[in-house]
């Protein structure tokens, strides 16, 4: 017998994992203070804002091309550019709270959208530099990376001189 968690490409799984991994997130990014949400432990390294600054982007980027593989099998979906948004835009004064209300925000429009996927799931998108991309597959990409930024995150409160308790 082959358990939810234990099949990454069961539909099921992947909406499991796209609404807890958020969680977490929210669950770290509270443990912060508030020089530590600016801290950057070294130079190449985002800060917890950056970082929080970089899921928004990216999760509006993939509401898109979510979206947009769902309408159309094969519909053209975009190349994705969130990594660069740090360095494109001045996350510094914006508030790391607000960052994740977006991110939670467009994440649960997404969740929402795939609620009513069917035969769906085996739609692909077409990348202008991979070709062809898998719904599951880029879902679970999304799935990677939102584990990435939990990692990412504890790494950085770690760093942190003064970690705080949860705030709420």
């Amino acid at each position: 017998m082959t358990w939810l968690r234990d099949d990454p490409s069961n539909p099921r799984w992947l909406r499991k994992a796209l609404r807890e991994l958020p969680r977490t997130i929210a669950d770290l990014l509270e443990q912060f203070g508030n020089e530590a949400l600016h801290a950057r432990p070294d130079g190449e390294e985002w800060n917890a804002v950056e970082l929080m600054g970089f899921m928004a982007e990216s999760e509006r980027e993939d509401l898109r091309n979510v979206e947009a593989m769902i309408a159309q099998d094969g519909a053209r979906i975009e190349e994705q550019r969130a990594h660069l948004a740090p360095g494109e835009r001045d996350f510094g004064g914006q508030s790391a709270w607000r960052l994740l209300e977006e991110f939670f925000r467009v994440r649960e429009e997404l969740l929402w959208n795939l609620e009513f996927v069917n035969e769906e799931w085996e739609h692909a998108g077409t990348h202008p530099y991979r070709g062809r991309v898998p719904l599951m597959r880029y879902l679970r990409e999304m799935t990677d990376r939102d584990l990435e930024a939990s990692i990412t995150l504890r790494r950085l409160l770690e760093a942190s001189e003064q970690p705080v308790g949860r705030r709420r």
